[in-house]
């Protein structure tokens, strides 16, 4: 699947739990800054942004901000999730993930030149 990075795009996401629908509120490519609004009917609603900054040439740094809203059966289970410590084990597996691509799409390139 293909999603269109730009504003108004919606899609559907799931992670074997639950599925969501996510929208691309903005999408500003000069900024560097994009932000979604993610419902997961049984158990919250998030508004996300995320703001890329320039440290130096081959660094960055990202900041993300999340406001949820917790509903149903399970509140605590759900406010569990964005606990600072959950945060940090899933923006570890992104950063294994992204890193993962990244890897991938140098060694195309590099094979492509040959």
């Amino acid at each position: 699947m293909t999603i269109e990075f730009r504003r108004d795009t919606v899609f559907r996401q799931s992670d074997g739990s639950e599925e969501a629908l996510w929208t691309i509120v903005d999408a500003d490519w000069q900024a560097y800054r994009a932000e979604y609004v993610r419902l997961a009917p049984r158990s919250h609603a998030a508004h996300i942004v995320v703001q890329v900054e320039a440290v130096e040439p081959a660094r960055c740094k990202v900041t993300v901000s999340y406001t949820v809203t917790a509903f149903g059966e399970n509140l605590a289970g759900v406010l569990a999730t964005f606990s600072e410590a959950a945060y940090a084990e899933k923006m570890r597996g992104w950063q294994r993930n992204l890193s993962a691509h990244l890897d991938a799409v140098e060694n195309d390139a590099a094979c492509r030149s040959l």
